[in-house]
């Protein structure tokens, strides 16, 4: 029930949203955007995950025993959630 009640809620969120006419700025913020730019920031943020996995690689060594891929799964999941 809370699901339920939780995807209307998104899906009437995301219909103000798109009923706003000011979509034609935000494109036009997307075209500015060169292609470096992109790949820099992408890499960035992949540079933080990795980063992130490590500090909890390191924190909990003894818990996680040399398992990287497992440790930035959980962060990726972690901030997936979050952020959705």
């Amino acid at each position: 029930m809370k699901r339920a009640i939780s995807i209307v809620v998104t899906l009437a969120l995301l219909a103000w949203l798109a009923s706003d006419q000011r979509w034609k700025m935000v494109g036009d913020a997307f075209a500015s955007i060169t292609p470096g730019a992109f790949v820099a920031v992408a890499a960035a943020l992949f540079v933080t995950y990795v980063l992130r996995a490590l500090r909890v690689c390191d924190e909990f060594r003894d818990d996680v025993n040399g398992r990287f891929g497992a440790a930035l799964r959980i962060i990726l999941i972690h901030n997936a959630m979050i952020n959705v």
